[in-house]
């Protein structure tokens, strides 16, 4: 062996520890990042699971789904009869039963 070929490999031994001492944080990030990731998809899974969810209606028995924005979960801007009304003259309330 010479001394070119020494040096050279002096040379690649020190880019290949460089390289090498940082495989860990980079695998590291990538290990965060895939987290997020499946926290994101988890996260969306639940919510097209309650978007399109159905569940059985207590006065008629018939399957309905479920209110698809938190305005409709709240009862906003839902029409609900105020007391002593029947369901024609029904009014817009704030929240259900507080007509």
């Amino acid at each position: 062996m010479d001394a070119t070929t020494i040096l050279a490999a002096i040379g690649s031994l020190v880019v290949l520890l460089g390289a090498a001492a940082r495989l860990p944080a980079a695998a590291a990030e990538v290990v965060r990042a895939c987290s997020v990731l499946v926290q994101a998809i988890a996260e969306f899974r639940a919510t097209v699971r309650r978007a399109f969810a159905t569940h059985p209606d207590e006065e008629n028995g018939k399957a309905v789904s479920t209110p698809q924005s938190s305005a409709e979960r709240e009862g906003v801007g839902t029409v609900v009869p105020a007391a002593g009304e029947d369901a024609g003259d029904s009014k817009v309330s704030a929240k259900p039963g507080h007509g």
